[in-house]
């Protein structure tokens, strides 16, 4: 799943990018998504203990189909018929940010029902931060917010994986 969300996310790049088409929030988002599947598979090396019941399993599985979900909204089928990044941005807006939500809910739980995260460590912050960004992100039509959230979104995500998750289990360590 995660292969096919990567790969859907890398289809619009050469499209975003094309210099009379360009909207930087699109491409921001789409170069978040490509770092949120990156963080999803490092995120996934506590998962090799886990006692497996089907709830973990459709739970774990849950991610990276979501995040196929949220990439598919990002980029469309064929991005080449796409004639303004910025229009067809505010037009999947609110599907796109609710996936979003939905799918950091979703690891938000996962980590706490399957690998015992307590709900105040400081991933688990930093998850709640991400979730009230999409949040914010479906509630405002206003582009002022999204190039906010633009910069904000990436920001704290770029400060939680260098701050917590610079070895594959660091994320969910006890804090000493």
């Amino acid at each position: 799943m995660l292969s096919f969300a990567v790969l859907r996310a890398m289809s619009g790049v050469p499209h975003a990018v094309r210099s009379p088409l360009r909207y930087w929030v699109y491409i921001s988002w789409l170069s978040t998504s490509l770092f949120l599947c990156l963080v999803c598979f490092w995120a996934f090396w506590p998962y090799r203990g886990v006692d497996w019941t089907i709830f973990t399993f459709l739970n774990a599985l849950a991610i990276p189909a979501l995040l196929f979900a949220h990439n598919s909204l990002l980029v469309p089928p064929d991005p080449s018929v796409v004639e303004s990044w910025r229009d067809y941005f505010f037009n999947v807006r609110a599907p796109l940010f609710a996936t979003g939500a939905i799918f950091m809910l979703t690891v938000t739980v996962s980590n706490q029902s399957t690998l015992d995260v307590a709900p105040l460590h400081p991933s688990q912050l930093g998850n709640y931060a991400l979730i009230g960004m999409y949040l914010l992100g479906v509630a405002s039509k206003k582009a002022s917010v999204h190039v906010g959230l633009a910069v904000a979104f990436p920001s704290v995500l770029l400060v939680y994986v260098l701050s917590l998750a610079t070895t594959p289990d660091s994320v969910f360590r006890p804090l000493q």
